[in-house]
């Protein structure tokens, strides 16, 4: 795709619509002091499917003064990085300038001269460019975009304030006279053969399947389940795995599944990846080097620009300054008013305090009063209570003697009963004793007894068992006396 480098400067431009768009969103998250958190911002990000890392990316880009919040132009430049990494488009490694100014109105391109899509450019609202015609093919299109400074003493600038870099275009073709607003990607016509439906589809896929958000995902059984054999999933891996990692990026899995639907209607697999299916980022080295040609040339026009913007800023902080000192001394004397106002408030409200506490105390008073009164009534309803049992006790007491007396009568008469009594158990006592020394006998005569019959019994053991002995020997000794005989005659004189 041969793309001028000023449609590709322009894709990075936001339009008036997309601002007001994003200003409404940055309304939707009900910022604090102009600026959203990083938080809130995160939370409305991820809504768009994104992988973390490269919504991470966006916001380094994004995040003009590193400061972890976003005003109104941070957050619309990240949406509109947002929208371009939705549509394929790879995210520069530095932000474009454009992004960095006011909201910029962009015609519609020539269709009758690809190479550059327009003739032409004429800024409006000034003479700070004079146009020169891109039509020379000696010229490069960016030196057609050289800022040429005509006439600035000369010509009052609108309103007093500096015209930006770059303003509303209009094309110096016959075909159309009225400008018509664009996409920031139509200037980049998409060339990728697959179908723009399924490249949303799978990509939801794919942000669904990498549930770790890691921008990627691994191994060929991810393809299993598409109605494809094993062969057709290696060929369809080594067809989209474009920078050979082991990993499928988004844009490769798109590519895959692309492959899969291809082989399934019946198409055959091509040996080798024709570039209309190659993924856009992997072709847009080209792009991002005309993109850096773009924001120089851009820088050139800024710095053309600063001096006359330093002294108009000049004049504006002066004013400013002014109206800052005009606004400091009236909230100087409304502070002062509102300490006049607070002492004259805090006064009453000591004496309201002073008044509640004096009636708190004598309610305080009247309490402990009555509290007296309650514990006065208490005691000598305890003191009552007390002599009645102190009465109550002296009679059980009186009648605890008369019993004890009768009962003192009572153990006398058994006392002498007793005794009677006491020397029969004596007798009982005695003849017990004897016959307890009479078994005791008996059991030490009975365990004499069994020892004799044990000993009785071990002796008998011990005999049979020396006969056992005796029974085992006899034999050896008729031996041996046979033996002595046969020795007795072999010693005989012949």
């Amino acid at each position: 795709c041969n793309t001028s480098p000023t449609a590709i400067f322009l894709m990075w431009a936001i339009s008036p619509e997309e601002r007001v768009k994003h200003d409404q969103k940055f309304d939707t998250l009900s910022p604090s002091m102009g600026y959203v958190t990083g938080e809130q911002a995160r939370k409305f990000f991820l809504q768009s499917g994104l992988p973390a890392q490269v919504l991470a990316e966006i916001w380094g880009l994004a995040d003009l003064n590193k400061d972890g919040k976003m005003d109104r132009l941070e957050f619309s430049i990240a949406m509109k990085l947002i929208k371009l990494k939705l549509q394929g488009t790879p995210l520069p490694s530095t932000l474009p300038v454009i992004m960095k100014q006011s909201p910029v109105s962009i015609p519609g391109l020539n269709n009758h001269n690809p190479a550059y899509g327009m003739s032409q450019m004429t800024m409006i609202n000034g003479p700070i460019l004079t146009p020169i015609s891109m039509s020379n093919p000696g010229l490069s299109p960016m030196t057609g975009l050289t800022p040429m400074v005509a006439n600035v003493g000369s010509s009052p600038l609108l309103n007093g304030t500096i015209l930006q870099p770059i303003g509303s275009l209009t094309t110096g073709t016959s075909s159309s006279s009225s400008p018509l607003m664009m996409s920031p990607m139509s200037t980049v016509p998409s060339d990728w053969a697959v179908p723009h439906a399924s490249r949303l589809k799978y990509r939801q896929q794919f942000n669904m399947l990498d549930k770790q958000m890691n921008g990627f995902l691994s191994g060929t059984k991810t393809l299993h389940g598409q109605g494809t054999d094993h062969t057709k999933h290696s060929i369809v891996w080594n067809l989209s795995d474009v920078d050979k990692d082991g990993n499928l990026k988004a844009e490769e899995f798109i590519l895959a599944m692309h492959l899969v639907d291809l082989a399934k209607s019946g198409q055959p697999l091509p040996l080798t990846l024709p570039p209309e299916l190659v993924p856009p980022s992997h072709r847009y080295d080209k792009f991002k080097a005309n993109l850096e040609r773009g924001n120089a040339e851009l820088e050139k026009r800024r710095l053309a620009l600063l001096e006359a913007e330093r002294r108009e800023k000049e004049r504006r902080a002066q004013k400013e300054k002014e109206e800052q000192e005009r606004r400091e001394r009236e909230a100087r004397e409304a502070e002062e008013r509102r300490k006049k106002e607070e002492e004259l408030r805090l006064e009453r409200q000591r004496e309201l305090e002073r008044q509640r506490e004096e009636e708190r105390q004598r309610e305080i008073e009247r309490k402990e009063a009555a509290q007296r009164e309650l514990e006065r009534q208490r005691k000598e309803e305890l003191e009552k209570r007390r002599r009645s049992e102190l009465q109550k006790k002296k009679e059980q007491e009186q009648n605890e003697i008369v019993k004890l007396r009768a009962k003192k009568r009572s153990l006398e008469m058994e006392l002498e009963a007793g005794n009677k009594h006491r020397q029969i158990s004596d007798r009982l006592r005695d003849i017990r004793n004897k016959k307890k020394l009479q078994k005791t006998e008996l059991d030490l005569t009975n365990q004499r007894k069994e020892t004799c019959q044990q000993d009785i019994s071990s002796l008998q053991k011990q005999i049979e068992e020396f006969q056992r002995k005796l029974s085992q020997l006899t034999p050896e000794q008729k031996r041996l006396s046979e033996k002595l005989k046969n020795m007795a005659l072999n010693n005989l004189p012949g």
